[in-house]
């Protein structure tokens, strides 16, 4: 079994603008839970990616969720939905199934860090109109 095939959107924009309006439309909010995420992000993956390689299901689903938990805050929806495969998946997956998966974490992660950017770029744009 391959990773899953993910499509659509990489980031739910209405979850970002909902943190965005929390401290009415300043972006401090959201622009410290971007900074938190950014700086931890890089960690928790790559625990769960040596733990694909090492870990036990039960750790390898427990690491997935925590870092489901942690994109999921901040809509991450193609990244989510592999980390979610392998929360609900690492009990079946043979350990050749895991091959594919840091891979698609890495490319995702890309993406959804690339869209974060994007994001907080427009943010700004539309605040110094």
């Amino acid at each position: 079994m391959a990773s899953p095939a993910v499509i659509g959107p990489v980031l739910d924009d209405e979850i970002l603008e909902n943190l965005l309006a929390l401290d009415g439309n300043k972006g401090l909010f959201l622009d410290e839970l971007i900074d938190i995420y950014t700086n931890a992000s890089p960690a928790a993956l790559l625990a769960l990616i040596n733990c694909l390689e090492t870990g036990t299901p039960k750790e390898i689903s427990r690491l997935a969720h925590k870092v489901r938990g942690m994109v999921g805050n901040l809509g991450a929806i193609r990244l989510a939905a592999v980390l979610e495969f392998i929360e609900v998946s690492s009990e079946t997956l043979e350990p050749g199934d895991f091959a594919s998966l840091p891979d698609s974490l890495r490319y995702e992660q890309q993406l959804f860090l690339a869209a974060l950017r994007d994001h907080r770029h427009s943010a700004t744009k539309k605040k110094l109109l």
